[in-house]
């Protein structure tokens, strides 16, 4: 999903596997850490010595830390506006998204699509395990209108800031696909502005990002690195993912 090896987050979950011990404090849980305890006891056994027996004080219990690993929640925010019709944006943006599905369900990551254009942004496709349904919607994306792109991100923000509170072990990451170029404001301000200000608050939020520019020459025409900085994420073009994919991307449809 992500250039290089790809991050796994190592959470708190009792139900997970056994990684490390530390101190137990307070009461002796059923988590006894047992081969560690017994590590800790053995150095003091020449000064605790009786009748032969292994001696194990109170402060000696080590706990189990146990934990797991935490897949992707990617959540695709799509621009949908009239200007991903030209030099078939649109297209190589649904074969690129097809081409990830199924990496994404091999490693049993989730996915989700919020999609912005004219007057709205809309959550088309929850989160979810379900490439199907996933391709079912791509297939049925319309394009046109105006590049409400603060709504959409502010929208994707907070679904994943919700999935974050129901499943706290899935790393959250957005993936943004526009040409950089916001035309419409939420708050009759300045679009530009206000797109900043909401990566921003992903930013700070500790969403990972990436935003991937439609545009050939985002230096010339847009402000894909802009919004890609304010975001503390990765850039990259849609130009150079299709160079490396091939036309694998361009033919899908």
């Amino acid at each position: 999903m992500m250039p290089g090896r790809r991050p796994r987050s190592l959470l708190d979950d009792p139900t997970g596997f056994y990684v490390e011990s530390r101190p137990m404090n307070g009461e002796v849980r059923s988590n006894l850490a047992i081969e560690a305890t017994i590590r800790t006891a053995a150095p003091y056994q020449m000064q605790r010595r009786r009748r032969k027996s292994f001696v194990i004080y109170r402060e000696d219990f080590m706990e189990k830390i146990k934990k797991r690993k935490g897949g992707y929640s990617v959540l695709f925010v799509v621009d949908a506006s009239s200007s991903m019709r030209g030099r078939k944006k649109m297209v190589m943006t649904k074969g690129l998204i097809v081409s990830l599905l199924t990496e994404i369900y091999q490693r049993r990551d989730r996915i989700g699509l919020v999609a912005f254009r004219h007057t709205q942004s809309e959550i088309l496709l929850p989160l979810t395990h379900n490439i199907i349904k996933a391709r079912r919607c791509l297939e049925m994306l319309p394009v046109g209108g105006k590049t409400p792109l603060a709504e959409g991100m502010a929208l994707g923000l907070k679904a994943l800031l919700q999935d974050r509170f129901r499943n706290p072990c899935a790393i959250p990451l957005m993936v943004i696909i526009s040409d950089g170029k916001p035309n419409l404001s939420m708050n009759n301000d300045d679009p530009l502005e206000e797109t900043l200000a909401v990566a921003d608050r992903i930013r700070r939020n500790r969403i990972l990002s990436i935003f991937i520019d439609t545009e050939d020459n985002p230096l010339a025409f847009g402000y894909g690195p802009d919004i890609a900085w304010a975001l503390d994420g990765t850039y990259l073009t849609l130009s150079q993912i299709v160079q490396k994919q091939g036309s694998k991307i361009c033919t899908t449809r």
